[in-house]
């Protein structure tokens, strides 16, 4: 029997999929919240790396909002399911890196953050490049050239983060992408 999948049907498909991503993103986000109430005593708090973990919840809410404003009407395709999932579980591994169940061999979450930041700026930079490429190319949404700009700026962002250990610097980044990021999610607005 053949049939045709309407647009909307595909669209809804792809929703779906992303829903359950950030679902079990947001889902981690709380358990790792929730370790510093069940455990107060068990390890430092560490800003810097709270601000990160915050980064990564405004990152979240920034890309599903953009998702729901995709229109229902475009065409989904294999390549576009493949890179969504690509995308919305990227965003969840990237959760898991940064809300580890257990620091105990780094001493504390500074140390762990401070020690994994070539993995965390690396799978950052990924995410990124994979937003672009489904922003741009399969959902050809938004100014290329402006994106591309603020991906450059990013990238040597990401590379500056992980040659350089001072802390002083890397608040100045985050807070500087957290800046950023409120940015982003108020011009979707």
């Amino acid at each position: 029997m053949d049939f045709a999948i309407s647009a909307a049907d595909s669209f809804a498909h792809v929703r779906i999929i992303n829903g359950i991503g950030i679902g079990l993103c947001l889902s981690r986000i709380l358990v790792f919240l929730s370790y510093f109430v069940q455990h107060p005593g068990k390890h430092r708090v560490s800003i810097l790396h709270f601000l990160w973990v915050f980064y990564i919840f405004l990152f979240i809410i920034e890309y599903w909002w953009g998702f729901l404003n995709y229109k229902s009407e475009i065409g989904y395709g294999h390549l576009s399911y493949v890179i969504s999932i690509i995308n919305v579980f990227g965003i969840y591994f990237f959760c898991v890196i940064m809300t580890p169940s257990d620091v105990s061999e780094y001493g504390d979450y500074k140390n762990y953050f401070l020690t994994k930041r070539y993995w965390i700026f690396f799978i950052a930079v990924i995410m990124d490049s994979i937003n672009f490429f489904d922003d741009f190319f399969i959902y050809k949404h938004g100014n290329i050239y402006y994106y591309s700009l603020l991906n450059v700026l990013f990238y040597v962002a990401m590379f500056l983060f992980i040659y350089f250990r001072s802390i002083t610097f890397q608040y100045l980044s985050i807070i500087s992408l957290i800046v950023i990021q409120f940015a982003e999610f108020l011009s979707d607005l």
